[in-house]
């Protein structure tokens, strides 16, 4: 499998008097490119609710987000939250680093410690915190091209 690898010269210039800003110079726009400007213009942060509190939540931290009976849910370690946003929004404001595994879930694949073949060519990913979620078959064949797998085996 070839892997596309790139190499960029990175200049850091400190100015207290100027906006912050990043400039790319590149000869070619490619996917990676792409998801690097997607993630440095996300907000890394979205909001959830607990009781009557509102937490602000790191992306880097949720598992996964799941819908429930029409209403959403975002796992972290240690917290489940509730978002008032439709799953398809919240996937809208995501980084690359998420993927959608169902209709109803959206994975964090940064939290993937490994994955089990499943029954009827769907996958089964093993999280870093004990939890395991089925990737169904339709959306196995997407993460398996992002990731560079191999064919699913039933």
């Amino acid at each position: 499998m070839l892997k596309v690898v790139c190499v960029l010269k990175i200049t850091v210039n400190q100015n207290e008097n100027e906006e912050e800003s990043i400039v790319i110079n590149i000869h070619q726009i490619n996917q990676m490119v792409m998801d690097f400007i997607k993630e440095m213009q996300s907000q890394n942060k979205i909001i959830g609710y607990i009781d009557n509190e509102i937490h602000m939540i790191d992306l880097k931290d949720i598992f996964y987000i799941e819908t429930v009976e029409g209403k959403i849910f975002i796992f972290c370690e240690k917290k489940v939250f509730t978002a008032k946003e439709k799953i398809h929004d919240l996937e809208d404001l995501l980084t690359s680093n998420f993927i959608r595994i169902s209709k109803t879930m959206i994975l964090n694949i940064r939290k993937i410690k490994y994955f089990k073949y499943a029954f009827q060519s769907r996958l089964e990913a093993h999280l870093n915190n004990g939890e395991k979620v089925i990737i169904s078959r339709q959306y196995a064949t997407k993460l398996k091209e992002i990731l560079h797998l191999g064919r699913v085996k039933s």
